[in-house]
C-alpha cells in the first residue's frame, strides 16, 4: 500500500469525523457546524482529521485543481475519499453511502445514498488524500 496517501483506517476516521457533522445547516461559503457548503464542510471536516489543505482550493468547482487530492484511478473509493462532480463534493462514507451538504430536501449535512446522487447528477470522479511529508513520517 503506497503510504503517501490516506490509509483505509484514515479514511474511515474521516468519515466518522463527518458523521459528528450530521444535521450541520447548509450555508453558502460557511465552514462551521454553524453552517456550511458541500465544499466548505469537507474542506473543515479534513482539518478537523488531520489532514489539511488550502483553502484558495475549497470552493467546489475548483476541487479538481488542488493537488492534496490526486483522482482515484480504479474509481473505486474507500471510506473518507472525496467525490465531485462539477459543482459538488461529497465524503464518501462506505458501503454506498456518501455524506454531503445540500439544500435541496435539506437543507443540512448528512448521509444518503450514492446511487440517488449518480442517478441524478451523472457519474462521479473519485479522488483520495496525498498527505505531506510530515504526515507520513507520523505514520511511519
Amino acid at each position: 500500500m503506497n503510504t503517501q496517501f490516506i490509509t483505509p483506517a484514515e479514511g474511515t476516521h474521516i468519515a466518522k469525523i463527518a458523521s459528528k457533522w450530521a444535521e450541520t445547516p447548509y450555508l453558502y461559503g460557511g465552514t462551521t457546524k454553524k453552517g456550511a457548503d458541500c465544499s466548505g464542510s469537507t474542506w473543515a471536516i479534513y482539518g478537523e482529521a488531520g489532514y489539511p489543505y488550502e483553502i484558495r482550493y475549497r470552493p467546489s468547482f475548483q476541487f479538481p485543481l488542488n493537488p492534496r487530492f490526486q483522482p482515484i484511478p480504479d474509481n473505486l473509493p474507500q471510506a473518507g475519499d472525496v467525490g465531485w462532480w462539477n459543482g459538488h463534493v461529497v465524503i464518501y462514507a462506505g458501503n454506498g453511502e456518501i455524506w454531503t451538504a445540500y439544500h435541496t430536501g435539506g437543507p443540512k449535512f448528512a448521509k444518503d445514498m450514492l446511487h440517488k446522487w449518480v442517478k441524478r447528477k451523472g457519474p462521479v470522479k473519485w479522488y483520495r488524500y496525498r498527505k505531506t511529508n510530515e504526515q507520513i513520517s507520523k505514520v511511519k
